[in-house]
């Protein structure tokens, strides 16, 4: 992490068998709390040496609300970007939710219903279209007696949240526990351990907009909980 508390640098390992097939590294680089650009290098295993792979730059408007990023992919000889990968573009409705994403010339468009809830997503792609829509049911609880108490206590504010979290978590038995992220598909974004009942800045301006699980696990138990980053 750098001085103000940004994620700065993380490295990866792909491992097959007993050692390690590939590194990669990922350096962020912010303006303020924003991230404006994420390098991407690998590790070439026969010349030991890191390779430049990817750069993405970001670029925000005056509120803070991402405007485009432009991926490139560099060359190792000289390390000057060979073309745009991905060139995005970002527009936003009267209630700042995200309603247009162009990608490349294509239009990637999301309308919102009651509770500002993403009720349909489409394309303008010729080839390859599609049309989502989503539909929302309430689901009624019942508490069930003398059900256990839950393994922790975790409040996350702000939620929504943007830059960074506030992650209070209390503990059934002030114990080491596991906290970890992840994405809206289950991927595993971040883990650490904790010593016990904790209160936490976590920074994300790293993470896109979005819904992500926060989970502690306690020996076999596991208590989760959701939060939104948005922009």
């Amino acid at each position: 992490y750098d001085a103000v508390g940004n994620c700065d640098t993380t490295v990866s390992k792909i491992w097959r068998g007993t050692a390690y097939e590939n590194f990669y590294r990922y350096i962020f680089m912010y303006n303020g709390t924003l991230l404006e650009k994420q390098y991407e290098h690998h590790y070439n295993d026969t010349t030991q040496a890191w390779r430049h792979e990817y750069m993405t730059s970001h670029t925000y408007n005056a509120g803070g609300k991402k405007l485009a990023d432009s991926n490139f992919i560099w060359s190792d000889a000289v390390g000057d970007y060979v073309y745009a990968g991905h060139a995005l573009r970002y527009t936003y409705n009267a209630l700042g939710l995200n309603d247009t994403v162009v990608v490349n010339g294509e239009r990637v468009v999301m309308e919102y219903g009651i509770n500002n809830w993403l009720t349909r997503e489409y394309n303008n792609r010729v080839s390859r279209p599609y049309d989502r829509r989503y539909y929302y049911q309430p689901v009624a609880t019942e508490s069930v007696a003398g059900a256990s108490a839950p393994v922790a206590d975790i409040t996350l504010y702000p939620n929504p949240a943007r830059d960074v979290l506030q992650l209070r978590i209390v503990l059934k038995e002030n114990k080491p526990c596991t906290a970890a992220i992840y994405d809206g598909n289950g991927r595993l974004l971040r883990q650490w351990q904790e010593k016990g009942s904790t209160t936490r800045t976590i920074p994300i301006s790293d993470l896109q907009p979005g819904t992500y699980i926060l989970t502690v696990s306690y020996g076999a138990e596991r208590q989760s909980q959701q939060f939104v980053v948005a922009r």
